[in-house]
């Protein structure tokens, strides 16, 4: 079951709806300004319904959203190094927004866009963004489809682009999860079922490697706290406050990337996705942004495993080009199972 309602209207004039997804087992909000996900709530272990990632309260909190709580990323999550990238012969330079790099689609990413919905049959609602040639130095027409599904326990986000230039798409959503539905992260348990991460410099851009968690602070291939390793010695760590790195995915869309869950609320996140990587970050520049009912969010209230390609890898030679060509159709799914563990 799909509702609709009225959510306000934006600075510009633009009437945004909440799209409420309704299973036997969650409910969840999403609006289509920044195709964001508001709430995620089902019931805790004692029956208690437990919102379980983070957001704001009005549509005016959405439109500022310096941390993209829930949103929807693009053209290009994460960094671009400088913001410089060639392609076909031709140099492209897009916006600086984060230290001297270009981050989550410039200036005014898909994040703070308004998007076209509609709802499709009783369980999916399908929002569209019409991206021009240019937009934040992009080049191509871009015309980019979420859709957002519930089916029982399970939440999908189906992303499709198209373009009428060669050009580059990394799309992803910036959910931060707390699965106590409040508090600090740290005593929840994350396994990521990925044998290797990708080293990043100190301006937060890929090194180019591929490297082992064994032995590391970064290994969580066994269930583990997120903050039992997480002010270890290790340079990622200590310059990002936090974890702030991406994994190699294993396996096929069938085979779990990442499992988290909450002692306190017996609450249970499994991650599937069709993405080479899932990037942790565990909400380490927060800085009592205002959140739901008035809460502030402090660093590590929240952590995001975002599912993407490699960040800034059209700059990099070893991981796979996020390039896409008038010819051919982007298209990925993650799904987020939300269950009792």
């Amino acid at each position: 079951m799909i509702k609709q309602t009225n959510f306000g209207t934006t600075k510009c004039g633009k009437t945004i709806s909440i799209f409420t997804l309704i299973s036997d087992k969650l409910s969840v909000e999403v609006i289509n300004f920044g195709a964001v996900i508001k709430s995620m709530v089902l019931d805790d272990m004692q029956g208690v319904p437990t919102d379980v990632v983070l957001g704001y309260d009005t549509l005016a909190e959405y439109e500022e959203n310096g941390v993209y709580l829930g949103a929807t990323i693009g053209r290009c999550t994460s960094r671009i190094a400088k913001g410089k990238f060639e392609l076909e012969g031709k140099n492209y330079q897009l916006p600086i927004n984060n230290n001297e790099n270009s981050l989550h689609g410039g200036l005014v990413g898909f994040s703070h866009k308004v998007w076209d919905a509609e709802i499709v049959g009783d369980d999916s609602v399908k929002m569209t963004y019409f991206s021009v040639d240019g937009e934040e130095g992009y080049p191509g027409n871009l015309t980019t489809t979420v859709t957002f599904s519930i089916k029982g326990d399970k939440f999908e986000i189906d992303y499709q682009a198209t373009t009428d230039q060669t050009t580059i798409v990394n799309l992803t959503n910036h959910s931060y999860f707390n699965l106590n539905g409040g508090g600090s992260i740290k005593a929840q348990l994350l396994q990521i079922n990925c044998a290797k991460y990708l080293p990043l410099s100190s301006k937060a851009i890929l090194t180019g490697e591929v490297k082992a968690v064994t032995d590391t602070p970064f290994d969580f291939t066994t269930m583990k706290p997120i903050g039992q390793d997480i002010e270890a010695d290790a340079q990622m760590l200590v310059e990002n406050k936090g974890y702030d790195l991406a994994y190699v995915c294993e396996g096929d869309y069938s085979t779990p990337q990442a499992v988290a869950f909450s002692k306190e609320t017996g609450i249970a996140l499994t991650v599937y996705t069709q993405e080479p990587t899932i990037h942790l970050y565990t909400g380490n520049f927060l800085n009592d942004v205002i959140g739901k009912g008035g809460v502030a969010y402090a660093n590590q209230t929240g952590f995001c495993l975002e599912t993407q390609q490699p960040t800034d890898a059209i700059n990099q030679p070893n991981f796979k080009s996020p390039i896409l060509k008038p010819d051919e159709v982007y298209s990925t799914k993650t799904t987020f199972q939300l269950n009792l563990g």
